[in-house]
């Protein structure tokens, strides 16, 4: 949960922003500080949008030719997050149909078989970029090949007005 305080004395009460935690708390494990103050409302549905998570999708295979033997089964056989400035963890967990790999800016999960991948950014993760590495294997004798995939993670874009925006 998050829990929004709406104005410049929640800012400065240092009793209020402890109840704001209060009610934004999830439990020990999982500590964070979804806390948000606004000090002029026009700005409150700025400052929420932020907090949705973003998610992209797509499939890590439009840029490879199986070739005459076609891909391998699994076709993608490993995913590593790229350890680097902006990703400072990359935990991966293999699925039944795939693998999900958790970074401290996101999630990505991508498809074994048919190398399609979503990937939902955590929120406040804006500006900053994740990149991973993959295996794809070959059908015939089970050759691999590796390639990476970059997710440059930009900030929720706030639409005002009547025209319809298809996000």
């Amino acid at each position: 949960s998050i829990a929004v305080g709406l104005g410049s004395d929640v800012a400065n009460d240092a009793a209020a922003l402890t109840q704001l935690g209060r009610v934004a708390y999830y439990n020990e494990t999982f500590q964070d500080d979804p806390i948000v103050v606004v000090d002029d409302e026009n700005q409150l549905t700025a400052e929420i949008i932020q907090t949705v998570p973003s998610t992209v999708t797509g499939n890590v295979l439009t840029n490879d030719d199986p070739g005459a033997d076609g891909f391998g089964n699994p076709t993608i056989t490993a995913v590593s997050a790229v350890i680097d400035a902006d990703t400072t963890s990359g935990i991966v967990t293999a699925t039944a149909s795939g693998y999900k790999v958790e970074t401290n800016n996101g999630v990505l999960i991508i498809d074994k078989m048919t190398g399609d991948f979503s990937y939902t950014a955590s929120p406040g993760s804006d500006g900053h970029a994740d990149t991973f590495n993959y295996t794809i294997q070959d059908g015939f004798l089970g050759d691999t090949a590796s390639s990476t995939i970059t997710v440059t993670i930009a900030a929720p874009t706030l639409v005002t007005g009547p025209a319809p925006f298809d996000a």
